[in-house]
């Protein structure tokens, strides 16, 4: 663990290093730009948006990012999808490439999410609505509901040129979605985008619950509150936290007697809910 996270700030030190360099090559293409011809200026202007588009393809830590990293031989170890202890009780899933503070959403949007009711258990819907009351109290953020969707692009949902879709909450197999192989009843998380100067914001997320595994809970005493409760944990993720060593806390990485957001939960959603609008 520790090894990971020194090897993720070496992976920021480099990511800050190369935003400063595009800083300086831009500088002096600036003081140059009286003396270049237009066409020669054009080029110039493309050969920095390559670039930044090369940087963008390098650290965007979404799965999109991803994707185009391995095909560059990158690797995946460049997403800087860093765990980071924000106080007592939680923790941020991702943090800054400088390290201060986490990634957030846009405190002044939105976040649309959709809900694909294929193989949903009964009253799937207020489970989720009732979950997402609880996630935006805590947070201050806006989670609008767009309604349902045969939609089950659990990945790559933040599109190229800005385009994004909204968060979606499906219920699949480990066959779909391996990561919900085993004792797993959901996955969740968000995507980044890049934003000047160096900075990542959240624009979409997922979460993917294991469709066998609720079905199991909805036969068992409190079954419903334990639905919820598992739905609240993903999207918790979808809002920035990551998992803790508390098991007092709901962000726990694994389903104890814990049914509700505990202290340590609120507080970090609170200051993922006060982040910079952008």
């Amino acid at each position: 663990m520790r090894s990971a996270r020194l090897a993720q700030r070496r992976h920021a030190r480099e990511l800050r290093r190369l935003l400063r360099d595009l800083d300086r090559l831009e500088q002096r293409r600036r003081r140059r730009t009286h003396r270049i011809p237009a066409r020669a200026r054009t080029s110039t202007s493309l050969l920095l948006a390559v670039v930044l588009a090369a940087l963008v393809v390098a650290f965007n830590p979404t799965s999109t990012g991803e994707r185009l990293r391995a095909t560059l031989g990158l690797g995946q170890d460049l997403t800087f999808t860093i765990a980071d202890p924000g106080g007592a009780g939680y923790a941020f899933a991702m943090m800054q490439p400088d390290g201060v503070g986490p990634v957030t959403w846009d405190r002044c949007r939105d976040i649309p999410y959709v809900v694909n009711p294929d193989g949903a258990p009964a009253g799937h819907l207020e489970t989720v609505a009732a979950a997402v009351d609880e996630l935006a109290d805590a947070s201050g953020l806006r989670l609008r509901y767009d309604g349902t969707t045969d939609d089950r692009r659990l990945e790559d949902r933040a599109g190229a040129f800005g385009s994004t879709a909204p968060v979606l909450i499906a219920w699949a197999t480990p066959e779909e979605v391996p990561a919900l192989a085993g004792d797993v009843a959901g996955v969740g998380g968000a995507e980044a985008r890049s934003v000047p100067p160096g900075r990542f914001v959240y624009v979409t997320g997922t979460v993917a619950l294991d469709r066998d595994a609720f079905a199991a809970m909805g036969t068992r005493p409190g079954g419903a509150a334990l639905q919820r409760a598992v739905v609240e944990h993903e999207l918790g993720h979808v809002l920035g936290l990551g998992h803790v060593e508390d098991p007092a806390q709901l962000m726990y990485a694994e389903t104890t007697g814990q049914r509700h957001l505990a202290a340590g939960d609120r507080e970090g959603l609170a200051v993922l809910g006060s982040g910079p609008c952008r």
